[in-house]
């Protein structure tokens, strides 16, 4: 009789004993329990007077640490490496280029349960001028060319776009208007545009703080000259730049 009162089926997992850091700013919680449903946390609360469930599989996880899902922020995404960033505690990840075919395929298998995977959001291929520093980029020559590139994407699935070095203001004007027309932000790595002319433009995010020397410098013109020799001249231009740039000008570039 005794046996028959027990539940069969496990619905839920209990995690008991862990020290939970919420990522709210609130003290460790120490001794808990955090119950998950259906791939979801249900409950956390002190361990002490909880009642588990009783559909739930008891993990004993005592001592241990447990913290909200990482993001990476910056990712080139393969399939190799998607079970590593999980284990890595990586649980969503911000694709800002790969093939444009195989990296949104590789998005929707995963969004589908095929892969034990993070949540991947992604730009598909970055948007570039000409001539493209990669060849998986799509290389744009004018304002109809990076309204057509803009709308591939948004056809595809894509969830922001990418833009690279190449890209002038005049090309951002256009592309920002159809991405705009999709509601699609735009993110860039910078180059051949200073941080607060692709800030005014509308651009979203700055990948890597590209752009912010050009425009704390005073004089962009130089790093556009190396920035056209081709992506290492420029970048390298742009990364010994921080150490020449005075406080005055980094402030005067943040408070705008």
């Amino acid at each position: 009789a005794l046996a028959g009162c027990t539940p069969k089926h496990k619905d839920r997992i209990a995690l008991v004993g862990g020290n939970v850091i919420s990522g709210a700013g609130d003290a460790v919680l120490r001794d808990a329990v955090l119950v998950i449903y259906q791939g979801r946390i249900e409950t956390v609360a002190p361990r002490e007077g909880f009642e588990i469930p009783k559909t739930a599989a008891v993990v004993d996880v005592s001592g241990k640490w447990i913290i909200p899902g990482l993001i990476d922020g910056h990712a080139h995404t393969e399939r190799w490496a998607l079970g590593r960033y999980v284990a890595a505690g990586v649980t969503s990840l911000r694709d800002v280029h790969g093939q444009g075919d195989s990296i949104l395929a590789l998005k929707e298998e995963v969004s589908l349960g095929g892969e034990v995977a993070p949540r991947i959001y992604s730009a598909g291929a970055m948007i570039d001028g000409l001539p493209a520093t990669y060849s998986d980029a799509t290389g744009i020559r004018d304002g109809a060319e990076a309204r057509r590139a803009v709308d591939k994407r948004a056809v595809a699935g894509v969830d922001y776009i990418k833009t690279y070095t190449r890209i002038t203001p005049e090309l951002f004007k256009p592309l920002l208007d159809e991405a705009g027309t999709f509601n699609l932000k735009v993110t860039a790595h910078l180059g051949l545009t200073d941080a607060l002319t692709a800030m005014k433009l509308g651009v979203s995010s700055i990948e890597h703080m590209s752009g912010v020397p050009e425009a704390a410098s005073g004089t962009p013109e130089k790093f556009y000259a190396e920035h056209r020799k081709g992506f290492f001249p420029g970048w390298n231009y742009f990364e010994k730049s921080w150490a020449t740039l005075d406080s005055a000008g980094l402030t005067r570039v943040a408070s705008e």
